[in-house]
């Protein structure tokens, strides 16, 4: 990737996510289901897609896992790559 698109896309994950670590339980997708559960919210249709090389690969199995415990529908894939544009 140019540089330019590096740093877009830098700001649009630090958007998303946050650019720390320490307020990561807040936004931690698990914790936001739990919340929009209690408020009975309508939960959006849940897709991962992941390279069995991608270094989130634990990452989204956790999550993976955790939905499954809730009894939430999930679409889950794995397949070979990383974590890429490639």
């Amino acid at each position: 990737l140019k540089d330019r698109t590096r740093r877009v896309l830098a700001r649009t994950l630090d958007y998303s996510f946050g650019p720390d670590t320490l307020g990561w339980v807040g936004r931690d997708p698990l914790t936001l289901l739990d919340r929009a559960r209690a408020r009975r919210a309508p939960l959006p249709a849940l897709w991962v897609d992941v390279g069995t090389s991608d270094v989130l690969l634990d990452g989204n199995r956790a999550f993976r896992d955790g939905v499954r415990e809730r009894g939430l529908a999930l679409t889950y894939t794995e397949a070979p790559g990383r974590h890429d544009w490639d």
